[in-house]
Order: C-alpha cells, then structure tokens, then sequence
C-alpha cells in the first residue's frame, strides 16, 4: 500500500517518474492545510489504518470513503502557520537536495568518462580542503 501527499502547487517538481496504479494521492483542499495534511498521510499510524481497512484478498485496495472519513486534529491557525512554515522549508530543503543530487550526478556522468580517457587533464589542477567543503 503507497499513500503520497502531493506537493503544492508553488513548489517545483522534483521528480518525473511512473507510479503503480495502487498509489493514493492526496491533497490537501487548502494549502494552509498541507503540512498537516503531509504529516497526516505519511505517518506509520495513517498507513497502518490505510492497510487495515483495505479491501480485497489478493491484491488489497484502500478504500477511499473510509480513508476520506480519517479524522486528524487542526491546530489553531497562528500555530498551523508556524507548522506550515517549519514543514514548508524540509520540503524545499528535500527538494534543493534533489536537485543538487541529480546535478551532481549528471556531472560525474559527465566528466568520469573524460577524465579516465585523459580527455581532461587535471594533473595541475591544485583542490584546497576548503574548495570541497564549499
């Protein structure tokens, strides 16, 4: 059973790719609602009640009028936004990560070929500590 929170709709897509069919997608109404909203759907306790109350023998589906009815407590709103900033900036900070990851990987994907063919020489070239750590 998968069960994944849609990114709002001002974040930038991080990931292209094809999911199975049994994949739950949900998004919050509002997006004031949408860390909760992620927090709610991607904990263990969310997913467990997806599992239990699923329906079928050999290929279990959740069911969606008993998921739709899961109750989850809504903070006053001064403390949702403060939620909702906290969580906002892990989901940019992943999404960054992503990113720099997927450039980096293209990089080497990149140079590796070229540097052991000797197309580029870095025999001269001088990499202080401090040039890695940046």
């Amino acid at each position: 059973m998968q069960v994944a929170a849609t990114v709002p709709h001002n974040s930038r897509k991080c990931c292209n790719g094809i999911c199975s069919s049994d994949t739950i997608v949900i998004q919050a109404k509002d997006y004031k609602y949408f860390s909760i909203t992620l927090c709610c759907v991607s904990s263990e306790e969310f997913v467990n009640y997806a599992t239990q109350t699923s329906q079928g023998t050999k290929m279990p589906r959740a069911n969606w009028d008993v998921l739709i009815k899961y109750q989850i407590m809504i903070p006053p709103s001064p403390l949702l936004e403060q939620f909702n900033e906290f969580i906002q900036n892990i989901v940019n900070r992943i999404h960054n990560l992503i990113f720099k990851n997927r450039n980096l990987r293209q990089t080497r994907d990149l140079l590796l070929p070229k540097l052991i063919s000797g197309e580029i020489d870095v025999e001269h070239l001088e990499i202080t500590a401090e040039d890695i750590a940046a």
